[in-house]
């Protein structure tokens, strides 16, 4: 899946929303596991809400950020920390930064980074560029850890940027967040770890162990299989729930 990215032909965006099979509502119906998923997917699409319903151009950088042009966010700021800083300043909005990072331009990121940008400012939900990079960009991703976003932290769910690149499947997001001391077993405000989502997504894909990358990963970064939910479901309970094959039950 794409994720949060938004695409800029002719400065519109274009997130690929993501859109969960139908598998997910029939088998996961009613689980944690699931709101987790559907609640990462609600906080992309409400994202892009707000970009292109006016916080998008409230200001030439916010514009500049939103087409990618680094050409023109210099042009914009002169290279001026303060005049940047002063958009970054408020937690809570949409700034240049995360608009940025929904549109997957790591160029722009970096260069406000370079301008002393906090990668760390929560935006709507307390999500930071990282989490919404999780989601859809290595690159940016790789771009923000490198500008001392925080691995471990959390929105109003307690979702972690390990969370949201587990909702969207992004192996090499995960791998690189993990390498970077993401905590494998954390868990959300519904008791959900990543393991139980990737456990979910590999059962309702019929994967055997062998083949289910993103458990075998998660797992060799020490994610706890016993982890319960809030309705006290482990990931094994999650995957026998989806169907999901014997092999990757029993190894949970």
């Amino acid at each position: 899946g794409e994720g949060m990215r938004a695409g800029t032909g002719e400065g519109d965006a274009a997130v690929v929303e993501g859109e969960l099979p139908q598998a997910w509502t029939e088998k996961l119906f009613g689980t944690m596991i699931l709101h987790t998923v559907q609640n990462a997917m609600r906080l992309a699409s409400y994202l892009l809400k707000l970009l292109t319903g006016g916080y998008g151009t409230v200001s030439a950088l916010h514009i500049a950020c939103w087409e990618g042009s680094t050409d023109a966010v210099s042009a914009v700021t002169s290279g001026k920390r303060d005049f940047v800083r002063n958009w970054h300043e408020r937690a809570g909005d949409l700034t240049p930064l995360h608009i940025a990072a929904m549109c997957g331009h790591a160029n722009v990121v970096e260069y406000l980074l370079q301008l002393d940008v906090d990668s760390n400012i929560p935006s709507v939900h307390g999500m930071r560029a990282l989490h919404i990079s999780a989601s859809s960009s290595f690159e940016l991703s790789e771009a923000l850890v490198l500008g001392k976003a925080d691995v471990a932290s959390t929105t109003a769910d307690n979702d972690t940027p390990l969370h949201i690149a587990s909702c969207y499947q992004q192996l090499p997001t995960m791998d690189l967040l993990l390498r970077n001391g993401a905590d494998a077993a954390s868990a959300n405000a519904f008791g959900v770890a990543p393991l139980h989502i990737a456990a979910a997504y590999a059962a309702l894909e019929g994967l055997r162990i062998h083949e289910a990358n993103s458990v075998l990963l998660l797992l060799s970064f020490k994610a706890d299989p016993w982890a319960h939910d809030r309705h006290g479901r482990t990931p094994a309970d999650i995957a026998q729930m989806a169907g999901g094959d014997l092999s990757l039950v029993e190894f949970l």
